[in-house]
């Protein structure tokens, strides 16, 4: 019984005095989130790896290689013609990925604030497929520059179209595809 009882205590011991008292341990402090002002306009280096990064996502689902970005990496900030031009690029490079032909948007185009030829017939593409909102500020802003949020709301929409137009639903739980 003696050892038994010898065991517990030293173990006891042992224990207690490998614990650390209550007031040496410390919390993680938390940071603090990064403040990012999104009013601020997005740079052609931003949209430039932005879309680099879309590329490079979109690649192996697709199977089709969307190129470098044609948007230069400069800290001026990006015009909604590039972006158009850009999205352009990028939505002729899927097409052949698409799975269906959409029903065409119905649109105003003299709601269009595009001034550029080229830009606007892009865009007019892209707004009929769905690929762009009809009355965004892509499209239809007053600015030539793009806050963060209406970049980021550009690029995905424009990502969430393309995913809906190169897959093909399940004909089980849609039905418009049903027999």
């Amino acid at each position: 019984m003696k050892p038994i009882a010898l065991f517990v205590l030293t173990a006891t011991v042992a224990i207690t005095l490998a614990q650390e008292p209550r007031d040496s341990i410390s919390k993680p402090k938390p940071r603090a989130p990064a403040t990012v002002d999104l009013a601020t306009p997005v740079s052609q280096a931003e949209a430039r790896a932005v879309f680099a990064r879309a590329s490079t996502v979109m690649k192996p689902v697709l199977g089709r290689n969307f190129g470098t970005p044609s948007i230069p990496s400069a800290t001026k900030p990006v015009t909604r013609g590039q972006v158009i031009l850009e999205l352009g690029r990028m939505f002729d490079a899927a097409k052949p990925a698409f799975k269906f032909t959409p029903v065409k948007v119905k649109y105003d185009p003299k709601r269009l604030t595009l001034t550029n030829p080229a830009q606007k017939t892009q865009a007019m593409r892209l707004i009929e497929f769905g690929a762009a909102a009809k009355l965004g500020p892509l499209v239809a802003g007053n600015r030539d520059s793009l806050t963060i949020k209406e970049f980021g709301d550009a690029v995905g929409f424009f990502i969430a179209r393309m995913a809906e137009l190169t897959h093909m639903p399940s004909r089980k739980w849609t039905p418009g595809l049903q027999p």
